[in-house]
C-alpha cells in the first residue's frame, strides 16, 4: 500500500510538471505554406502555448488559428487559449484562406490581405500582452487591436503609413506607443479610452489626427515629437525652435505637454477630448483648423497658443478646459464655433481679433473667471448664451457692427455694472441681461424697436432705465423683479401696450416714471403705465445726440457720454454759464462723465465744444 501511494504521488508530480511545461510553452515555427499553421501544433498543446514566434507566410486561416490560441475565436467567443506573446516580425501576411473574424453587428466576414494588419484582426484578444508585427506591414486597419487590454506598450514598424479607426481603442493597459516616421495619419478614435496611456511619440510625418484619436486618454501627460525628426529642444522649461525663437513657456518642464509636429495640418473632431493630464499644447504653423471638441474636457490644460495659420476654431474645441487661464486667438481666425470655450471657468481675459465676424452660441458660456473681453467692430452677431454666466465681467462694450443681442447673451453676468449698447442694435432678445444684479443703469439706443421676454428681469441693482422712442414692443416680464428701479424714462410719446408682468415686482409707489412733454395724460390713462404713483413730464428736445466728425456726445441716466475721442485727449466740463467743473483724460473709445441731472453742460474737446442737457 505504501509503495502504491509513492508511485501515485510521483505520477501526480510528473503530471503537474508536464502541465506546467505545456502551460509555459514557447514555440518558434516556420510556416512553409500559408494556411498550414495548425498542422505544426498538436491539439493538446494549442491552448497551453503562451509565447509564439512565427516566420513564413500567414493567411486568414492562420490568423484565425492564432486568435483561438489567444483566447478569442472568430465569432468573438472566448476560448481556453493562453497565448500572451506573439512575434510575427519575420513573417509575411498574405491574401487568402478562411475568414478570421465575423462581425455580428454588421453581418460581415473579414479576410487577410497582403502586408496589412486587417480590420479587427486581434479584436478582443484580451490575453495578448505583446504583438510584434512584420516590417512589411504598411497599414494597421480599423479595430485591429481594439480591446487588447493586456497590452502595455506597442511599437509600430517603419513601413506603416496609416493607423485606422479605433485601431487601439480600449487598450486600457497600454502605457506607451511609439509610432514610426512613416505614419502620415492617425484615424478616428485610434487610441480612444486608452486610459493607461501616459506617453506617446508622434513623428513629423503625421499630417492629420482624426476625430477623437486620443479621446478620454485621461492619464496622457506627454506627447512628444520623435527625437530623430524633432526641431525642438527644452531649455529650463522654455521650449525653443532651432533658431531660438520662443514657441511657448511651459509651467514647469516639457513633461505634461504636447508639441505637435509641423507636418500636422488639421486637428480632428475630439482628437484629444478628455485628456485631462495634458497641461499645455503648442500648435505649429501648419495647422489651419481645430475640430469640434478637439481639446474638450482637457481639465489640466492651462494655456494654449494658436498659430497665425489657424482660420477656424471648431465648436466646443476647448469646452470644459477648467484649468485654462490664457488663450491667444490670432488675426487669422475668422470663425469661433458654438461653445468653443464653454465652461472654461479659469479663463480671465480674451481678445478677439478683427478677422472674426461672429461669436457663436455658448462660446464663453459659464466662463465665470472672465473679467475682460475685447470684441472688434468686425463682429456682426453675438450668439445665444455667448456670455451667459460670466459672473466676473464688470463692463462690456458691444461693437457698433452688432445688430441684435441674442437670447441669454449676458444672462447671469452678476458682476456686470455697465454695458454699452450701440445704435446699430435693433432688438434685445429674451433673457439677454437676465440676473445681471450688478447693473445699475442701462441706456437703450434709439435704434432698438423691441425688448424681449425677461430681457432685464431680476436686474435687482438697476436704478434707472431709459427706453427710447423707437421701442414699440416691450415683451412679457421684460423688467420683472428689477426691485431697485427708482426712475424709468420712457421717451415714447405714445405708451406701449404692455401686460402686467413687464414691471412686476417693482415698487410703483416709489419709482418715478418720466414721459415726454405733452404725453402725461396718455400715460395716466394707459393700462399698467397708469399704476405708477408719480408720472412726470420731461423736455426731450434739449437732449439730442450731437456728432461732429468722429466725436459723438450724448447722455444716459446720470452720465454724459463722449464717444470717438482719441486716447490722451483732455475733456473739460463746464456749466452753461462757463464755470469749470472738471477735466478728464481720454483712455478709451467711450468716456462717461457722471454729473447731476437737471442741468445743461458745455463739453470741450480739442477744438470742439458741445452743449448738452442732462
Amino acid at each position: 500500500m505504501k509503495r502504491q501511494m509513492t508511485l501515485r504521488s510521483l505520477l501526480v508530480i510528473v503530471s503537474l510538471l508536464l502541465g506546467l511545461s505545456l502551460h509555459s510553452q514557447a514555440l518558434t515555427i516556420h510556416v512553409a505554406a500559408p494556411g498550414t499553421l495548425s498542422s505544426y501544433i498538436a491539439s493538446e498543446e494549442k491552448d497551453q502555448i503562451t509565447s509564439l514566434t512565427l516566420t513564413g507566410d500567414l493567411n486568414g486561416t492562420d490568423i484565425r488559428f492564432i486568435r483561438e490560441m489567444a483566447g478569442c475565436n472568430p465569432y468573438g467567443n472566448y476560448t481556453e487559449g493562453k497565448l500572451s506573446v506573439l512575434d510575427i516580425s519575420d513573417a509575411n501576411i498574405v491574401t487568402g484562406g478562411d475568414f478570421y473574424f465575423y462581425n455580428t453587428a454588421i453581418n460581415s466576414c473579414y479576410y487577410s490581405t497582403d502586408n496589412t494588419i486587417g480590420d479587427y484582426v486581434f479584436f478582443d484578444c484580451t490575453r495578448l500582452t505583446s504583438v510584434t508585427i512584420p516590417n512589411s506591414v504598411t497599414s494597421i486597419r480599423e479595430g485591429a487591436f481594439c480591446f487588447c487590454t493586456g497590452f502595455t506598450s506597442f511599437t509600430i514598424p517603419s513601413n506603416v503609413t496609416s493607423i485606422g479607426d479605433n485601431a487601439f481603442q480600449y487598450c486600457s493597459g497600454l502605457t506607451s506607443v511609439t509610432i514610426s516616421n512613416s505614419v502620415t495619419s492617425i484615424s478616428i478614435e485610434a487610441f480612444r479610452n486608452c486610459i493607461g496611456l501616459t506617453s506617446i511619440t508622434i513623428p513629423n510625418s503625421v499630417t492629420s489626427i482624426g476625430e477623437g484619436a486620443f479621446l478620454s486618454c485621461s492619464a496622457l501627460t506627454e506627447i512628444i515629437v520623435s527625437e530623430e525628426n524633432s526641431t525642438f529642444s527644452s531649455i529650463e522649461g522654455v521650449l525653443f525652435s532651432k533658431d531660438k525663437t520662443i514657441l511657448v513657456t511651459l509651467p514647469s518642464s516639457k513633461s505634461q505637454s504636447y508639441t505637435m509636429p509641423n507636418s500636422v495640418i488639421s486637428i480632428g473632431n475630439k482628437a484629444f477630448a478628455g485628456c485631462s493630464g495634458l497641461k499645455s499644447v503648442s500648435i505649429p504653423n501648419s495647422v489651419t483648423s481645430i475640430g469640434y471638441g478637439a481639446f474638450s474636457g482637457c481639465s489640466g490644460l492651462t494655456f494654449v497658443t494658436l498659430p497665425d495659420s489657424v482660420t477656424s476654431i471648431g465648436g466646443y474645441a476647448f469646452s470644459g478646459c477648467i484649468g485654462l487661464t490664457f488663450v491667444t486667438i490670432p488675426d487669422s481666425v475668422t470663425s469661433i464655433g458654438d461653445g468653443a470655450f464653454y465652461s472654461c471657468i479659469e479663463l480671465t481675459s480674451v481678445t478677439i481679433p478683427n478677422s472674426v465676424t461672429s461669436i457663436g452660441r455658448y462660446t464663453f458660456c459659464y466662463c465665470r473667471g472672465l473679467t475682460s473681453v475685447t470684441i472688434p467692430n468686425s463682429v456682426t452677431s453675438i450668439g445665444k448664451e455667448a456670455f451667459n454666466g460670466c459672473s466676473g465681467l464688470t463692463s462690456f462694450t458691444i461693437p457698433n457692427s452688432v445688430t441684435s443681442i441674442s437670447d441669454f447673451s449676458f444672462s447671469g453676468c452678476s458682476g456686470l455694472t455697465s454695458v454699452t449698447i450701440p445704435d446699430s442694435v435693433t432688438s434685445i432678445g429674451s433673457f439677454s441681461f437676465f440676473g445681471c444684479t450688478g447693473l445699475t443703469s442701462v441706456t437703450i439706443p434709439n435704434s432698438v424697436t423691441s425688448i424681449g421676454f425677461r430681457a432685464f428681469s431680476s436686474c435687482s441693482g438697476l436704478t434707472s432705465i431709459t427706453i427710447p422712442s423707437s421701442v414699440t414692443s416691450i415683451v412679457t416680464s421684460a423688467f420683472q423683479n428689477c426691485i431697485g428701479l427708482t426712475e424709468i424714462h420712457n421717451n415714447n410719446a405714445t405708451p406701449q401696450n404692455i401686460d402686467n408682468t413687464v414691471f412686476n415686482g417693482i415698487d410703483k409707489t416709489t419709482c418715478t416714471l418720466y414721459v415726454p412733454k405733452g404725453s402725461l395724460s396718455s400715460y395716466q390713462a394707459a393700462p399698467e403705465w397708469k399704476d405708477f404713483a408719480t408720472i412726470m413730464e420731461e423736455d426731450l428736445t434739449s437732449n439730442p445726440q450731437i456728432q461732429t466728425g468722429n466725436i459723438k456726445v450724448y447722455t444716459e441716466a446720470e452720465a454724459i457720454v463722449i464717444e470717438g475721442a482719441q486716447p490722451g485727449e483732455t475733456i473739460s466740463v463746464y456749466t452753461e454759464s462757463g464755470a469749470f467743473i472738471q477735466t478728464t483724460q481720454v483712455t478709451d473709445n467711450i468716456l462717461r462723465i457722471n454729473v447731476p441731472r437737471g442741468h445743461t453742460y458745455l463739453i470741450q474737446t480739442v477744438g470742439k465744444t458741445f452743449k448738452v442737457a442732462l
